[in-house]
């Protein structure tokens, strides 16, 4: 699979390391191991969880059974006398129990329901840059600060997707393992519940309804205010933020520079996404537009001619198209500002996720 395709003109670069990536569930044998209550605190609000599809009285004997659990794993009445430890376990119990009796109306796990459903939005000023090709100047517009965490896909869509959805602060990773299709959806519904139009018809959804949703078609009307994809051309110069160098922090590509402004693939990292905003931004204030995830694009792959280019969106239909940015399992060279990729649209990754755009106005 590749890493790299040079946009500029658009043809293929490979990455010289092995594929497949290394196991997302691989855990280096130095990392320090979970604290007893982090583990106690994820048993019980998984399984809380797990059994809020069912009536209340199963909600509570889920909740029960949590806690029976965790103390068969973590004997903490070990130094307690025998009063002190039933006393501790009724409380306990008790409380524990009526969080399993609870019933949010959208029903997210715990650690997701906290977080909001806003898109925090940055403006981008209007402007040129060379893409290699081609002069491209593109108006004004507004993009997501960072990549969509887990907490808003599943606020918005009622479901997380994500292979790292386990994760303890999975709420604010990016979400990943979703299709073109399920990107470009989740802009109509984000702009409904935000009051603007929609911007994509989608008809012939293929399932009718959940997700992933495998085939469809799309037809954009680029004159609404809604949020959409960003085009490759919106997603370079945003990441570019005026600059002209091979990242936007500048020409240095070594490990100690990289790694204060993105999450990549390195012989000490973790196979794993992170949480969002822990990088050096770019000078228009995008956090994680390299790195992390890679970031699902309109455009289908094509070149660009040499002659000016103003706001160009490529064809309209594709069986594959294009995704920016690099990805936690990258090398990188899948960094560089003029890379980037192409998969199929029915296709999801672990490494692959999006953000999104809307007209400034």
């Amino acid at each position: 699979m590749p890493t790299c395709l040079e946009l500029s003109p658009f043809r293929q670069v490979s990455d010289s390391r092995q594929w497949p990536y290394p196991p997302v569930c691989a855990v280096r044998a130095t990392e320090t191991p979970p604290r007893r209550h982090e583990l106690v605190f994820f048993i019980m609000t998984q399984t809380i969880n797990y059994f809020r599809k069912y009536p209340v009285f199963l909600r509570a004997c889920g909740a029960l059974i949590a806690l029976s659990l965790c103390e068969e794993i973590f004997p903490w009445r070990c130094h307690m006398n025998m009063k002190q430890g039933i006393f501790g376990f009724l409380v306990m119990a008790m409380v524990v129990a009526v969080l399993g009796c609870s019933n949010p109306a959208v029903g997210p796990s715990p650690s997701l329901a906290a977080v909001t459903s806003g898109v925090e939005m940055v403006s981008i000023p209007d402007g040129s840059f060379n893409n290699g090709t081609s002069d491209v100047t593109l108006t004004a517009f507004r993009m997501s600060k960072y990549d969509i965490t887990q907490s808003q896909y599943q606020a918005i869509t009622g479901t997380n997707p994500s292979n790292f959805s386990g994760n303890i602060d999975a709420a604010t990773c990016p979400v990943e393992m979703v299709t073109w299709y399920d990107a470009v959806e989740f802009c109509n519904k984000l702009s409904v519940a935000d009051g603007l139009q929609s911007v994509y018809t989608i008809t012939d959804r293929v399932p009718e309804t959940g997700y992933p949703i495998t085939a469809a078609t799309v037809v954009p009307d680029w004159t609404k205010n809604g949020y959409r994809l960003p085009t490759q051309a919106q997603c370079e110069y945003a990441a570019r933020a005026g600059t002209t160098t091979t990242y936007y922090w500048g020409d240095a590509g070594d490990d100690a520079t990289m790694g204060k402004y993105a999450w990549y693939w390195t012989e000490s990292a973790e196979s794993t996404t992170h949480v969002v905003g822990q990088k050096l931004p770019n000078a228009w204030g995008l956090y994680d537009i390299v790195g992390n995830v890679y970031q699902w694009c309109w455009d289908v792959p094509f070149d660009y001619p040499s002659e000016p280019q103003f706001d160009p969106t490529g064809p309209s239909s594709g069986s594959v198209r294009i995704v920016r940015g690099g990805s936690w399992g990258d090398s990188s060279q899948a960094l560089i500002l003029n890379c980037g990729a192409s998969f199929p649209v029915d296709q999801f990754y672990s490494y692959l996720g999006f953000r999104v755009v809307r007209p400034h106005s």
